[in-house]
């Protein structure tokens, strides 16, 4: 992901165009783990802090592209979280929502070549 050294988001509607990413996409897919995650709701100090989690589950993963960029100080490994409309639960937390893949979906997420896009849309 070259000049995306600091990239936190890539967002599923343009992961497979956007010329940082579009690589990273196609050939560099990867398995972000976690036991929850959390979003901010206000724009004033102090924040309202949500924490989300998967009922049922100690731990997920979010569908995620990862980069190697060399630079004069060395290399610099990045990720970036995949991204995608929030749904009507989640829209009044973020405009976007991580792509969190049920566990039947690691394999396709980080199998190349794959319909890997189709996780972004289906249900």
């Amino acid at each position: 992901m070259p000049g995306a050294a600091h990239a936190s988001n890539a967002r599923g509607e343009t992961i497979d165009t956007i010329a940082s990413y579009k690589n990273a996409f196609t050939e560099r897919r990867c398995l972000i783990p976690v036991s929850a995650f959390y979003g901010w709701t206000d724009d004033k100090s102090p924040n309202p802090k949500w924490r989300f989690t998967l009922p049922g589950s100690e731990w997920f993963c979010f569908a995620g592209i990862w980069g190697r960029t060399e630079t004069a100080n060395g290399v610099i490994e990045s990720y970036a979280l995949t991204t995608l409309p929030p749904d009507p639960a989640f829209e009044k937390y973020h405009d976007c929502a991580p792509l969190m893949l049920d566990r039947a979906d690691y394999a396709a997420w980080l199998d190349r070549p794959s319909s890997a896009k189709a996780l972004f849309t289906d249900p």
